[in-house]
């Protein structure tokens, strides 16, 4: 019964990509978990409470995931629709970018200016003014101070936090 569930959400995901799509995703990520559970269910007494139970966990983490992956896509297009009318150079634009691209506290170590020239080939002078440009249009915020001081993007839950790695899915 399990794998005639599994078996359907492929077939469809084969014939619909969008469809059931983080469900197949998560479960090929979940592969030796799935067939551990279907094992475990088969060598017993019949009874599938065990992998209905992965099974729904397993979905549910994929609904989760799949909303996530929907936000954060939600989160980049407002930014770029909040902020059209503000003029920013192919520079500020290319680093931006980058880290809409890594999403959520994921750009690890915030913008710095090391960064900045190293992304976009601009001098150390220019990299400062630019980030200064995207302070004072409130697309970046501040983080750290002196020497530390880096910058995430003015999306409330974006930020990088050196604080907590964990939370940002990082290790220092």
């Amino acid at each position: 019964m399990g794998r005639a569930i599994v078996d359907l959400a492929l077939a469809q995901d084969a014939r619909r990509p969008t469809r059931l799509h983080g469900v197949a995703t998560e479960q090929r990520r979940r592969q030796n978990q799935y067939y551990d559970a279907l094992n475990q269910a088969q060598r017993g007494n019949g009874d599938v409470t065990v992998w209905l139970e992965w099974f729904i966990g397993m979905y549910a983490d994929s609904c989760r995931a799949t909303v996530a992956l929907i936000d954060e896509a939600l989160a980049r297009a407002r930014f770029w629709s909040d902020h059209q009318q503000v003029a920013l150079n192919a520079r500020q634009r290319k680093a931006l970018n980058k880290m809409l691209e890594a999403g959520p506290g994921r750009f690890e170590g915030g913008l710095t200016l090391r960064k900045y020239v190293g992304m976009t080939g601009a001098s150390r002078a220019t990299a400062w003014r630019d980030i200064n440009d995207l302070l004072g249009k409130s697309l970046i915020l501040p983080g750290g101070v002196g020497r530390g001081t880096y910058y995430n993007l003015a999306i409330p839950g974006w930020a990088w936090s050196p604080q907590n790695p964990a939370e940002n899915g990082t290790t220092l």
